[in-house]
């Protein structure tokens, strides 16, 4: 005993100082925070859990909208005028194409070029026309967009496929800038030349730029 009379505190040696072994959490227990019970908003469960779930429906139906907008942005931005060319000759439904000669094409794209597209005609001829003598095209009345930013690699060109088609010595009518038509037989096709020869009496040749040449229809 102490000079006071005071009865001295003893420590259990085997805690080091910690709280009694009848105050400590077991080993096993899982913490305080993951014991807390969740509230789901009283008895009526289901209600609660009805309106979570309508909510969830909400934001993922958000979240929808807004990933199809943002694809569809970046559908438009990268869309490409041969990218367009190629959907549309994939739909295989008509369409009107404006040339630069002011004439109209109205036709079905049958095949597409590097530099050229190919119609065939609702009175069954094959057209061949240049992409840069294309103004703009027309699709049916509600047709969808056609938006493509695809990579489209086709080797064959316009001059190749001239070069292929003479062999057979075809009749056409070559359409050129400013509107200028030559019909007859398109005899040859040299590097920057295309060579007509008419009906006349007696026959008539024509030399005709390849640059000038806009179309060439096959009658």
């Amino acid at each position: 005993m102490g000079d006071d009379g005071a009865t001295p505190v003893t420590h259990n040696g085997g805690n080091g100082g910690e709280d009694p072994p009848g105050n400590a959490a077991p080993r096993d227990a899982p913490p305080r925070d993951a014991m807390r019970t969740v509230d789901l908003g009283g008895p009526d469960v289901l209600a609660t859990l009805a309106r979570w779930s309508a909510e969830a429906r909400v934001d993922h139906a958000a979240r929808a909208r807004a990933r199809e907008s943002w694809m569809r942005r970046q559908q438009i931005e990268e869309t490409t005028f041969a990218g367009v060319l190629a959907d549309l000759a994939e739909r295989d439904r008509p369409v009107l194409l404006h040339t630069a000669s002011g004439r109209r094409v109205r036709g079905v794209v049958r095949a597409h070029g590097a530099d050229f597209v190919a119609l065939r005609t609702d009175s069954g001829q094959a057209v061949l026309v240049r992409h840069h003598a294309i103004v703009a095209v027309r699709t049916q009345p509600h047709e969808p967009a056609a938006l493509s930013g695809r990579t489209v690699s086709v080797a064959l060109t316009f001059f190749e496929s001239l070069v292929a088609l003479a062999e057979d010595r075809p009749r056409v009518l070559i359409v050129t800038t400013g509107n200028e038509t030559f019909a007859g037989e398109l005899h040859s096709v040299g590097a920057d030349v295309v060579t007509v020869r008419n009906d006349g009496r007696p026959p008539t040749t024509f030399y005709v730029p390849l640059d000038a040449v806009l179309e060439v229809s096959f009658v």
